[in-house]
């Protein structure tokens, strides 16, 4: 997994339109100011108009770690201020991991709305009414 001197590990198959660099670039300082999901995708609203789309693969998931060791099957860590969860650990490495084992998983960061890929997506079945007519 590469890493960059503003605290993103990733592994750059999991990356997809966005560069590790650009990752360090745009995300420290900002927060999650909503979550949603479309489809098999999560969409994670942050400040400032960016959005960072993941799909999970057939494996991945997201979890908050604590600790600088990473585990096994990590693609990506996003290093966390320490305020981020509360009863964290003074000094502890608080850090989002995507954790994907059979690397199916991506991550796309863009600015304004949501990836664009999404717009291709049909109905969502847990959204609108749906009938037996």
């Amino acid at each position: 997994m590469a890493s960059n001197r503003r605290g993103a590990a990733y592994d750059p198959d999991v990356l997809e339109g966005v560069t590790g660099e650009e990752l360090a670039e745009q995300l420290p300082g900002r927060t999650v100011d909503a979550v949603g999901r479309q489809g098999k995708y999560l969409v994670l609203r942050l400040s400032h108009d960016l959005y960072m789309t993941v799909h999970l693969g057939m494996t991945g998931g997201l979890r908050v770690m604590s600790g600088e060791d990473s585990v096994d099957h990590e693609r990506l860590a996003l290093c966390l201020d320490a305020d981020v969860r509360k009863g964290a650990n003074e000094g502890s490495v608080e850090r989002l991991a995507f954790i994907d084992i059979r690397k199916f998983g991506r991550v796309r960061l863009s600015v304004g709305s949501p990836w664009s890929g999404l717009d291709r997506l049909g109905p969502d079945a847990w959204r609108g009414e749906w009938g037996a007519e």
